[in-house]
């Protein structure tokens, strides 16, 4: 990780799903308050303000931070080009490909085609 550099948002708000399942990206107790998750780790010395939201939608959490300058979304949240015509994404820290496993013929492996095992 690069070193952290100053915050241009001083304080950060954070919104962050109240949701059951993938807890790995935004881990939320049953206080509503922010444990730990892969989305919570900010590349500044700032202190995030996080707000717990119950949501319904994505979109509609992403419409809260519409036009807030130091406001941000946390959490497993797709980037669609629709959503982006009303905030801005990060890049992703995830690899997202989708890969397909697929029985091998023996007249394939014959031949050393690659990707043979």
């Amino acid at each position: 990780m690069a070193d952290k550099g100053i915050s241009p948002c001083s304080p950060l708000v954070v919104r962050v799903p109240q949701k059951v399942g993938f807890t790995e990206f935004v881990n939320v107790n049953e206080n509503s308050e922010v444990e730990d998750g892969f989305s919570i780790a900010i590349p500044y010395n700032v202190q995030p303000i996080f707000k717990v939201e119950s949501i319904d939608s994505y979109d509609k959490l992403l419409r809260k931070i519409e036009g807030q300058k130091c406001e941000a979304v946390a959490g497993d949240v797709t980037m669609r080009g629709t959503r982006a015509q009303y905030v801005s994404f990060t890049i992703p820290y995830l690899n997202s490909d989708v890969y397909m496993l697929v029985r091998e013929s023996e007249k394939v492996r014959s031949k050393g085609c690659i990707g043979s095992v």
